[in-house]
């Protein structure tokens, strides 16, 4: 009888896995059409583009959605690279997102006090690495200039990874 448990609860497991895997491709076909549109559509409206794909938490997809544009569009905007390791991030391809964060970086200019850019990117890899010092480094260095909207809102994200340090990604960037 205990094994019979078991094995029905793996089947259920991997039935809803492949589910929710097909659920994504379909996704992910329908949002190709998105290709085509304008940088803020894509990148940065709720519901549209890669966004979509997201609040399914269709990650994978979502970075390969991310990826098709930059291709397409020949894009290097920094939102859109910092967006393709958040969803290789929360989809568990965890070296690809660090090396998305170290390209991102390298590229970035200097911050400015107002927006911490680097250091909030170099923390979101620190905490990918498992370097909790550079972690608590980089979030000290946004907490000191809090007083600005764009450092303000990454503090808030990098204190619930550092909150969550021992979860996947995902769970640490959404918790409570």
């Amino acid at each position: 009888m205990k094994n019979f448990k078991r094995v029905t609860i793996a089947w259920l497991a991997l039935s809803l896995s492949s589910f929710t895997y097909a659920t994504c491709e379909q996704s992910l076909s329908s949002q190709v059409k998105q290709l085509d549109a304008d940088l803020a559509t894509f990148d940065q409206t709720a519901k549209s583009g890669w966004r979509k794909l997201a609040a399914e938490k269709c990650y994978k997809q979502a970075a390969t959605l991310i990826e098709q544009y930059i291709e397409q569009a020949n894009s290097d905007n920094s939102a859109l690279q910092w967006h393709l390791l958040q969803m290789h991030a929360m989809a568990g391809n965890t070296p690809q997102a660090i090396k998305l964060g170290h390209e991102i970086v390298a590229k970035a200019p200097p911050s400015q006090p107002a927006f911490l850019w680097k250091e909030y990117v170099q923390a979101t890899v620190a905490f990918l690495e498992g370097d909790n010092q550079q972690l608590l480094h980089n979030r000290n260095l946004l907490a000191r200039h809090k007083h600005s909207k764009p450092n303000e809102m990454n503090l808030m994200a990098l204190d619930r990874l550092i909150a969550n340090i021992k979860k996947p990604y995902a769970d640490a960037y959404f918790a409570k």
